[in-house]
């Protein structure tokens, strides 16, 4: 409860914006714009919501219909085999389930997926 100065205050603004001290002193929360709180990656839950899935290009839902039918089976990433021509020897490149996840909902991306988009 406002008591001496700062009610005295409060009437003040509110003759001088044409207001009530009533409105003056309500909450403004209801005026700001709430943040999007972001998805957290759940090994065999969707990557994208039913929503977007329809939106994504082919390959994407064909990937993601994929990562479904892996992760229920206990698998955790992708393993990519690239050929000796890109790194002058032949290399592995591991893929975790939640890079996909970050890709799909457009987060911060690991070296791993860049360097398979690089390829």
């Amino acid at each position: 409860m406002l008591q001496g100065q700062d009610l005295e205050m409060a009437k003040m603004w509110a003759a001088e914006w044409g207001m009530t001290v009533e409105q003056v002193l309500a909450s403004q929360a209801n005026q700001f714009p709430t943040a999007v709180v972001t998805p957290k990656f759940v090994l065999g839950q969707p990557l994208v919501s039913k929503e977007r899935l329809g939106d994504l290009p082919t390959n994407m839902r064909y990937l993601h219909t994929w990562y479904m039918n892996e992760a229920k089976n206990g698998r955790t990433m992708i393993e990519l085999h690239v050929h000796q021509e890109y790194y002058g020897r032949r290399e592995v490149i591991h893929v975790d389930f939640e890079e996909l996840f970050q890709m799909y909902n457009y987060d911060a991306l690991d070296k791993s997926i860049m360097s398979c988009y690089c390829l």
